[in-house]
């Protein structure tokens, strides 16, 4: 059972894809699980749609489409098989988890990384300064009191 939600920022984030990599995934995952979050950003991505028709129109550079093609050109092909949704080998995997690791749950190789805590860095290429993991606790473990915040 989902006891927290996204906040507002969040879901606006999401929605424009300024969200780095490691939140993005976080953040899908939840609205896989969270009908009352997914309602929430089908009205942000409407809002950011009206936004988008009233905005004032400009013209594109002379270059832009050879700037594009040179981008599109310098990134690496994605396989078609990227593009196909296939079923889930294991409930309770997000569609979004699972496309970042190819397996379900209990094939994750856990790392120890105090008494009750299990960590799996998570194979995604990053933001600056950001990492994704796992966290596996055992049963009972009471999680300190921590922020998500970087420390500077």
């Amino acid at each position: 059972m989902i006891n927290h939600h996204l906040s507002d920022e969040i879901l606006w984030a999401y929605a424009t894809g300024s969200l780095p990599a490691g939140h993005a995934l976080l953040v899908s995952c939840h609205l896989e699980l969270c009908d009352g979050c997914k309602g929430r950003l089908a009205e942000a991505e409407a809002l950011a749609g009206a936004m988008l028709q009233t905005a004032e129109q400009q013209k594109p550079s002379d270059d832009m489409f050879d700037l594009l093609m040179a981008r599109v050109e310098g990134e690496p092909a994605v396989p078609a098989a990227a593009y196909t949704v296939e079923p889930r080998a294991e409930k309770g995997v997000p569609s979004a988890l699972w496309d970042v690791l190819g397996y379900g749950f209990n094939d994750i190789k856990w790392k120890m990384v105090g008494p009750g805590i299990r960590q799996f860095i998570l194979p995604i290429k990053p933001s600056e300064g950001e990492s994704a993991r796992l966290l596996k606790l055992s049963p009972g473990f009471v999680t300190p009191e921590h922020s998500h915040h970087a420390q500077r």
